[in-house]
């Protein structure tokens, strides 16, 4: 109940922004808009589409490389002996 409560404060908020974008014509008194369409999106994706592209390789390859450096330094350190000790992790070949 209470991770249903969370996901609901989050993400109802949004719920007006979704449909705003996608409603041709919405006068005040209305509850609902009095039609639906997707002029919004074509103008987004017509004018920014190749940014947005971009942008998303972009973030999604900065995160894959916040993912695999350190775990590449954490491999690398638990082979290497300090002040004389022994490293915690073998490395292979090294017995």
């Amino acid at each position: 109940m209470l991770f249903f409560s969370i996901v609901l404060m989050v993400f109802l908020p949004f719920f007006p922004l979704l449909l705003w974008s996608i409603s041709e014509k919405w006068f005040y008194p209305g509850l609902l808009p009095q039609s639906f369409g997707l002029r919004a999106w074509d103008y987004v994706f017509g004018t920014a589409g190749n940014q947005i592209i971009a942008g998303l390789f972009t973030s999604f390859s900065l995160a894959a490389a916040g993912l695999f450096i350190p775990y590449s330094a954490d491999h690398r350190s638990s082979a290497i002996s300090f002040n004389g000790t022994p490293p915690l992790v073998s490395s292979p070949g090294t017995g």
